[in-house]
């Protein structure tokens, strides 16, 4: 299994954007790493709408539908998975997210476990 946790400045974005580049950053990073054909990816969400639209890009609204259409076209065609979690549960998501308001350098880390 390979664990990965990143942080990065996306400048102003409301809630469901936010997460929505954050889901796409996931597939990127194992699409980017040395894991991308032996490994499948496992996203924790907190944003129900996120979940729904990737699982079910046909209701989503013009102004996400190409960050959709991306998130939902990686994962279908890799068999990953996308799951909800509540918030309390996906605590350091949470923390990470709120990091990254103020950051200047991003924070990136990939390990096999």
């Amino acid at each position: 299994m390979v664990h990965g946790r990143f942080s990065k400045s996306i400048g102003l974005s409301d809630p469901t954007q936010a997460e929505l580049k954050g889901i796409l950053e996931a597939c990127v990073l194992l699409l980017s790493s040395q894991w991308e054909d032996s490994h499948k990816l496992m996203v924790e969400s907190d944003n129900q709408l996120s979940v729904n639209w990737i699982k079910n890009p046909s209701s989503v609204p013009a102004y996400f539908a190409s960050i959709v259409d991306r998130c939902h076209n990686i994962i279908t065609s890799r068999d990953w998975q996308l799951s909800f979690t509540y918030q309390e549960a996906n605590g350091e998501a949470h923390k990470l997210a709120k990091l990254g308001i103020d950051r200047v350098g991003d924070l990136v880390e990939m390990n096999l476990c």
